[in-house]
């Protein structure tokens, strides 16, 4: 998806996500390979100046829980989701 930046409620979104990401990163490792996840996990990945981070949690465990990688799953969740709604605003 390209083009967010021209919309507010994207860059206000992404922020979010930028902001939340900043507090995962001391539990993630570094790392030059991009492996996909294991079945029923989820894997994030943060690029930084000093390079790719990454982590994985179990799927369930993002669902309801309250800790920082849940708020960051739901927080990308939601840049794509302003990224779809500016894309139909755009197309419409």
């Amino acid at each position: 998806m390209k083009g967010g930046i021209a919309h507010e409620s994207v860059r206000k979104a992404a922020k979010e996500f930028i902001a939340l990401s900043q507090k995962v990163l001391p539990r993630m490792i570094k790392t030059t390979s991009h492996p996909l996840p294991d079945v029923e996990k989820i894997r994030f990945y943060v690029l930084t100046p000093k390079g790719t981070f990454t982590t994985e949690a179990h799927r369930q465990a993002l669902g309801g829980a309250q800790s920082d990688l849940s708020a960051l799953f739901y927080s990308g969740q939601e840049v794509v989701a302003k990224m779809r709604q500016a894309q139909e605003q755009k197309a419409g």
